[in-house]
């Protein structure tokens, strides 16, 4: 529905409510002041018609409003802002869903050595964070939730990455948030290099042979939701083909 349309819908429902409610105002008032008269019944009867059919004017009004314009709105802003998301992405990736992921190494903070070419037999998740982003903290203790679910699966690996972040400041981080899950600095951004140009959170999501499966840029529930869901599917098929 355009803005017009509703636009002129509204007013017509609006008006026509409003004149309802004076034409039974006004019948009110001529019943009234002839309660005597032979009139006064068929005056009662049609200020009862136009009293109803304010209420019934008004709900449609409401109903135009909240159960179709309001919906369709944000239906329209949603998509927009999907969009938007996309291109921010599209701008600031090195590699997106169907591209062979990068290799590196890295030392997590329990001094245990990750390498991505030596995780080839594991669906593989990689988050990127800093400790001063707010979306990312709102984010980790979904990554903590998965981490509970599929950490100790042979078949999953996962890192969290401190882009500049330095081996204390992870280490910290974990201990004072009572995380549990596989942490490692990146101080001079040369992982995160690989896989994007700026903006944190993100998450990448590696099949066993290399492909990045999912990526995703900025915190969404909804997101996470796929993700865990996404991830949940991926591992109980590798394990249904060992």
């Amino acid at each position: 529905m355009s803005d017009s349309t509703y636009n002129a819908l509204t007013g017509i429902l609006l008006s026509g409510s409003l004149l309802a409610l004076a034409i039974a105002a006004a019948y009110l008032i001529a019943a009234v002041v002839g309660w005597k008269g032979p009139n006064r019944r068929r005056r009662l009867m049609r200020f009862a018609g136009f009293l109803a059919l304010f209420p019934a004017l008004a709900g449609a009004q409401y109903y135009l409003n909240w159960g179709i314009f309001m919906p369709q709105l944000r239906q329209a802003a949603e998509k927009e802002l999907l969009r938007n998301q996309r291109e921010r992405f599209a701008a600031s990736t090195h590699v997106s869903v169907g591209d062979q992921a990068p290799s590196f190494k890295l030392v997590d903070a329990d001094g245990t050595n990750f390498s991505l070419d030596g995780s080839r037999d594991t669906v593989v998740l990689l988050n990127f964070f800093a400790t001063w982003c707010g979306p990312c903290l709102k984010e980790l203790p979904r990554m903590q939730k998965i981490w509970d679910r599929h950490g100790k699966n042979e078949r999953f690996s996962m890192l969290v990455i401190g882009r500049e972040e330095s081996l204390q400041s992870v280490t910290e981080f974990r201990s004072q948030n009572s995380y549990t899950f596989p942490i490692a600095p990146d101080p001079n951004r040369e992982v995160f290099s690989l896989f994007a140009i700026k903006s944190i959170p993100r998450i990448f999501v590696i099949s066993p042979k290399g492909e990045i499966l999912y990526a995703t840029l900025g915190y969404r529930e909804d997101e996470l939701d796929r993700l865990e869901t996404m991830l949940t599917d991926l591992l109980q098929t590798n394990s249904s083909t060992q």
